[in-house]
């Protein structure tokens, strides 16, 4: 099957955010805390609660089993998994928490920050409400409406989230739409899509509650705030990681890629027609085989 007149960026992505200090690049201005609420030299963890106070270069690891380490200010730490959100007008690009796994827990963040890219500045935006630390969770961009939303995650204690948050990235602002989805069996590591002329979300695959891999297919309206469950095919193998795009002016969503507990990696490319419901294999060049956790991007100018 060939895309003609389409393109679409494949980029293979280590979901890492770490950022070295680099010198020049960012500035911080002296302050612990602006009239706005944000923190600019501070490091704010788990929505806040928690703040270094600037005396001491070391504090204790969220992980009793490692050791002290260096604390870094003035941007976020290193972690994985986070969601992002662009907002164009402002130039400015949104991170939620995230977080990684030790051989005995895990560290879970649930700060927002604030990029300008024009000046390499990041801003701690002390908000609340907001979601509970997590990683891995699913999210979406609605850029017309300026949201970016926030579905289910892992958190703590391995707790495996079904809540559903959106992010006001004009008013920096969290609202939680739903609280909990039982009757959804998805809760972390799939991904999601908004598809703005049914202003709906679409997630496909990722782990249970129980941490297995699924193949569950949902559309979520966002006006009825329901879920409805729709058919992924026979061949489609639960998986997790896996990278997905949509094409809003055709209405197709595009998968790549993930990773399946018995069979690793998986080659493959499907997309799905929203409108016919229908799903197509394409088989990927040998060099884009065996992906998993990078990022798909589409462009219809190219």
């Amino acid at each position: 099957m060939k895309l003609k007149g389409k393109a679409l960026l494949i980029v293979p992505v280590i979901f890492a955010f770490l950022i070295p200090p680099l010198p020049g690049l960012f500035s911080f201005e002296d302050s612990s805390e602006s009239a706005t609420g944000r923190a600019e030299e501070n490091v704010y963890l788990n929505e806040g609660e928690n703040r270094w106070d600037g005396e001491s270069s070391l504090r204790e690891s969220a992980d009793p089993y490692e050791s002290l380490y260096w604390e870094r200010y003035g941007y976020p730490e290193s972690r994985e998994s986070s969601a992002v959100g662009y907002l164009e007008e402002e130039g400015k690009v949104f991170i939620y928490g995230g977080g990684y796994r030790t051989r005995y827990s895990g560290v879970f963040y649930g700060d927002t920050w604030e990029v300008n890219l024009a000046t390499g500045d990041f801003d701690a935006l002390l908000l609340d409400p907001a979601p509970e630390p997590r990683y891995r969770p699913y999210t979406a961009l609605d850029p017309w409406n300026k949201r970016m939303y926030v579905y289910g995650g892992m958190g703590e204690y391995q707790t495996r989230y079904s809540d559903l948050w959106v992010f006001d990235m004009k008013n920096r602002s969290w609202n939680r739409l739903i609280s909990s989805s039982s009757s959804v069996d998805i809760r972390y590591d799939g991904a999601m899509v908004y598809y703005r002329d049914g202003n709906c979300l679409y997630l496909l695959a990722g782990r249970d509650y129980l941490g297995e891999n699924v193949s569950s297919f949902y559309r979520l309206d966002l006006s009825s705030l329901t879920f409805t469950p729709l058919s992924a095919p026979r061949d489609f193998l639960p998986r997790y990681g896996l990278s997905m795009t949509i094409d809003q002016r055709s209405g197709i969503i595009y998968v790549m890629g993930g990773r399946n507990s018995v069979y690793g990696r998986l080659s493959e490319f499907w997309i799905y027609d929203i409108a016919g419901a229908t799903w197509h294999n394409v088989t990927l060049p040998s060099f884009l085989s065996y992906q998993e956790g990078g990022a798909i991007f589409y462009r219809s100018d190219l």
